[in-house]
């Protein structure tokens, strides 16, 4: 097995803050740099907040019978945001993840919806779910099995 949450993590923290200081970032987001953390916290107060989940990280094939050549990962991100423009703070994000994980890491987006949050209704929620397919020799993540 590899762990590369840090990695996809850090990827996801490095292009959302870039984004939220350049100057369309800045006009969307009200000049609000996102929280990006691992959970989500019922008491949370700032926003917008993103967060990033491994759901799965598991054998997928073999060279032989003992040896795992890929594993199969899958991360679940969530956005929420309550301003006025929630709906278009979420969204720009998303965007940013879509290209971020996609063309940085090589994760595919399997998913993507906006949810009722079940905590407070004035809270606009996206999911968003990648999957891809990692050699555990040279940690390369690939969109599909190789």
């Amino acid at each position: 097995m590899v762990d590369v949450f840090e990695q996809i993590f850090n990827q996801l923290y490095t292009d959302i803050t870039a984004y939220a200081n350049t100057i369309t970032g800045k006009a969307i987001l009200s000049n609000m740099i996102p929280k990006v953390k691992t959970s989500y916290q019922e008491a949370t107060t700032e926003f917008p907040y993103i967060t990033i989940e491994e759901k799965e990280n598991r054998f997928s094939s073999a060279e032989t019978d003992s040896y795992e050549k890929f594993s199969y990962i899958s991360y679940e991100i969530n956005f929420y945001d309550n301003s006025v423009n929630k709906i278009k703070v979420c969204r720009a994000l998303a965007g940013i993840c879509d290209e971020s994980l996609s063309k940085s890491i090589g994760l595919k987006r399997t998913f993507q919806q906006s949810v009722p949050n079940v905590l407070d209704g004035n809270i606009y929620r996206i999911i968003q779910k990648r999957d891809g397919f990692i050699d555990n020799d040279n940690g390369v993540v690939y969109m599909t099995q190789p």
